[in-house]
């Protein structure tokens, strides 16, 4: 299992699709988070299911990436127990 957080906004472009990660707000100039725009979010890669099909945890609105990992570990340790890791 792997896991990772990103952070994303729901701009949308002129063709009215969401920027996600790739709005230009998301960063300052120098490259470091803008902490006014956008939240985290937190992703985790499961084990193949049943027939083999992909499973994948995603949970999001996170005012800090902080607070996305320790919802990752989190879940990640849900997973390992046994226990279902989208159910918060």
């Amino acid at each position: 299992m792997k896991g990772s957080t990103y952070k994303r906004c729901k701009c949308r472009g002129v063709n009215g699709k969401e920027l996600a990660s790739r709005c230009p707000q998301l960063r300052h100039e120098g490259g470091t988070w803008n902490p006014r725009h956008g939240t985290w979010y937190f992703y985790l890669e499961l084990d193949a299911g049943p027939g083999g099909k992909r499973r994948r945890v995603r949970r999001g609105g996170f005012t800090t990436q902080e607070g996305a990992e320790n919802a990752l570990e989190d879940a990640l340790c849900r997973a390992l127990r046994g226990l279902d890791p989208g159910v918060r």
